[in-house]
């Protein structure tokens, strides 16, 4: 599994999006979204929970996509 977290600053506000190459052909963004704490650079807990809750999602799904090309 390959995850990438990715900041961006856009007119003083920090915007930071999470996703996963982790599959051979597709790409999923799990969560992006604009960072409000002035200090720290920490995710918070909520955020964490449900990028890993979308990931288990994405796993899902994907395997289910590559069983139905398999069935074709």
């Amino acid at each position: 599994m390959v995850s990438w977290s990715w900041s961006k600053t856009h007119d003083s506000d920090t915007y930071r999006a999470v996703y996963t190459v982790r599959f051979d052909t597709a790409v999923y963004v799990l969560h992006c979204f604009k960072k409000k704490s002035k200090r720290g650079i920490k995710t918070p807990q909520s955020d964490i929970e449900l990028i890993k809750r979308r990931f288990r999602d994405a796993e899902a799904d994907y395997t289910a996509k590559q069983n139905e090309e398999r069935k074709r």
